[in-house]
């Protein structure tokens, strides 16, 4: 049978042969795919069962890593992971509120001051600028945004409780004497609280930047 090996012409296999060799290797290449098919299918659902059985078997109470966990700077409120919503604004207000520090009624106006634009110049006898301010009672004022953060308001000069980063120029807001004293200016884009200055530590108006 080792005869044809040595065979420098060995005989060439008829067609019916040939297709039968092509015909066993292509059925062995179906094989292949559908056990490769197999595996792959087995596999997905394996780990489909797996994640399935972790979920279930949870504790009661716990919850996945949220948010407010993997960046601990987000506010994580009860119900979620984002603070809670502000109260609405009562409709049709024509009264400038503040509700949970969230500003709602209409756009301030200019002051009525005698300076630039509405502004205090200190002269004033009537309020927001002159004396006779009322607890509770919001004011048109125009806001100087100066170098020392001082307002005049109700008679008197008033440091602001938080610096500005620079001077400014002017801007509407509303401003209203507090129950405690303290007086605090509102807008839709600002809420700033002012502490009196004692009586002698300001006596002309602030210098400009």
């Amino acid at each position: 049978m080792f005869e044809q090996l040595d065979d420098p012409n060995p005989p060439i296999p008829d067609s019916e042969t040939m297709r039968q060799v092509q015909t066993r290797a292509r059925n062995r290449r179906r094989r292949e795919f559908e056990i490769a098919i197999t595996a792959i299918v087995l596999v997905a659902t394996a780990a489909t069962l797996t994640s399935i059985g972790l979920t279930r078997n949870r504790p009661a109470g716990t919850r996945q890593a949220s948010s407010s966990s993997l960046y601990p700077g987000i506010h994580q409120s009860g119900r979620g992971d984002y603070p809670p919503m502000p109260p609405p604004c009562p409709p049709n207000g024509a009264q400038p509120t503040v509700l949970s520090g969230h500003f709602c009624g209409p756009d301030p106006q200019a002051g009525n001051g005698s300076g630039l634009d509405g502004s205090c110049s200190g002269a004033e006898v009537i309020p927001p600028c002159g004396s006779g301010a009322q607890p509770g009672i919001f004011y048109n004022y125009t806001l100087p945004i100066n170098c020392d953060h001082t307002v005049f308001f109700n008679g008197d000069y008033w440091n602001a409780q938080l610096d500005a980063p620079r001077a400014q120029s002017p801007s509407y807001v509303w401003i209203v004497l507090q129950a405690d004293g303290t007086m605090r200016i509102v807008s839709s884009t600002q809420s700033v609280g002012y502490s009196p200055v004692p009586p002698g530590a300001a006596t002309i108006p602030p210098p400009s930047c």
